[in-house]
């Protein structure tokens, strides 16, 4: 075929462009630069429409027309522009408006001559100088913007202008955006109120995957004036949560029991996760329950958890300060995901310990039941024997004593707790590594003067020998 078109094919086309971009330009309001542009596209394109013979280089100017305006549009759509921004799209603009002069300079007369109409269509190199340019400006608007004309513009990620503060300094995400439409919520995975809202992690589908997405709610219950006023003035996401963020996204795919950041809303706060959607408690609750599942595997899902916090720490200069895990279909445990990835001296770091470190070392496999009788009688007289012992080695004090001799034979509702260290039973040898880790970390955070806690380091201390 040709390379070029049939006159009346073009005809054609350029009319039904010239509607849609009067249609684009009616509907374009929010950036009115942008409407400019769809305008000039449509005077360009009527012009265009009574041109029945013109050479390959008009032709072509006026396809980049189309094609760039129509990009132009799709950009800026919902879009907060910065003047960077509007500084490209004036210069966009400029050229917009030499193209449409060049096409209206000989069709505005009432009556042209033939003559006239040779020497008009006799001008490609003044076509071909303005496609150039328009190439050019385009060119440097689409890398002002990190993208270029072959990927789908939809797929780039941007950052609105009310997010993109922190500390005086711009941070633009590289992860993708996304709208409401993208988020499919399910169930509810764990909240937490503030003083402005309620932070909620759910489940959700995005992109036919099974994720994680943060959201804010508004608070249910009767609010002070304070409180009130406080999410009025809330511009912006806290300063906490956009270090939080930027933690997120300096260790992203690093180590994979750490959450990653998949995308972010396009103005809010909502933010959607890889990672697990299972409490981490609830999985091990199941394991103890199912048959052929016991400390090996429980301390190995907790293992890699203190894995990957150890990684956090060794490589990124990070600390995990929650206390809650979460975990996948197959098992695989996730830690981060509750705003709780810090920098190693950060003001936030807790004065206690995170609960895993707890549950492996000195609480781990811990069973309890209950029992309401008189106390010395209960739970077989475990308690009775347990403080015969006490009192009998001298280890006890006068207070005890008379605590004892006032609730032995009181009615009382009696919970008994029992934990077996893995070490001391025998059942289950942890590698030294993670003890030394232990050791490390107990020594580091554990406030010193706890007479239990001390002697929790020195068994720590002994066995990592």
């Amino acid at each position: 075929m040709s390379g070029r078109q049939p006159s009346a094919l073009v005809s054609t086309g350029l009319a039904a462009a010239t509607v849609v971009f009067n249609i684009a330009g009616a509907a374009t309001d929010a950036v009115p630069i942008a409407k400019q542009i769809l305008d000039s596209a449509a005077h360009i394109s009527a012009f265009a429409e009574r041109i029945h013979k013109k050479r390959e280089a008009m032709y072509t100017l006026i396809r980049k027309v189309e094609v760039y305006s129509t990009q132009i549009d799709i950009l800026v759509a919902g879009r907060v522009l910065d003047a960077r921004l509007q500084q490209r799209l004036t210069r966009l603009l400029s050229v917009f408006v030499k193209i449409e002069a060049l096409v209206e300079e000989k069709l505005t007369w009432k009556n042209y001559s033939v003559k006239a109409w040779q020497k008009f269509i006799a001008k490609p190199n003044r076509a071909e100088e303005l496609a150039a340019e328009l190439d050019h400006v385009m060119t440097l608007f689409n890398f002002l913007n990190g993208i270029q004309l072959s990927l789908v513009i939809d797929d780039t990620a941007h950052t609105v202008a009310d997010d993109a503060g922190y500390d005086g300094q711009a941070w633009i995400s590289k992860f993708r955006r996304l709208r409401d439409c993208d988020v499919e919520k399910l169930d509810v995975i764990h909240k937490r109120e503030t003083n402005t809202g309620v932070i909620v992690w759910s489940s959700a589908r995005v992109d036919s995957q099974l994720m994680v997405v943060r959201h804010v709610e508004s608070l249910t219950a009767v609010e002070s004036d304070d409180v009130a006023v406080s999410r009025l003035r809330q511009q912006s996401l806290p300063a906490f949560y956009f270090e939080y963020l930027k933690n997120i996204e300096k260790v992203s795919g690093s180590n994979r029991h750490i959450v990653q950041l998949y995308g972010r809303h396009v103005r809010g706060p909502e933010a959607v996760f890889r990672s697990g959607t299972i409490n981490f408690d609830c999985h091990l609750h199941c394991l103890r329950d199912e048959e052929g599942k016991g400390e090996g595997e429980e301390v190995a899902v907790k293992r890699l958890g203190l894995d990957a916090s150890f990684h956090l720490s060794n490589a990124h200069g990070l600390t995990w300060v929650g206390g809650k895990a979460i975990v996948d279909e197959h098992g695989e445990p996730y830690i981060g995901l509750f705003d709780d990835i810090v920098r190693a001296d950060s003001g936030e770091l807790p004065r206690d310990l995170p609960i895993i470190y707890w549950d492996i070392f000195p609480w781990f496999n811990s069973r309890s039941t209950e029992e309401t009788g008189v106390v010395e009688q209960v739970h077989d007289t475990l308690l009775q024997a347990t403080i015969s012992q006490q009192l009998g080695n001298g280890n006890s004090t006068d207070r005890v004593q008379r605590v004892w001799d006032i609730i032995r034979q009181a009615q009382l509702h009696v919970v008994h707790m029992t934990s077996t260290f893995p070490i001391i039973s025998g059942n289950l040898p942890l590698a030294q590594e993670l003890i030394m880790r232990a050791r490390l970390f107990f020594e580091t955070h554990v406030n010193k003067g706890d007479p239990y806690l001390e002697a929790l380091i020195s068994f720590n201390r002994t066995h990592a020998k």
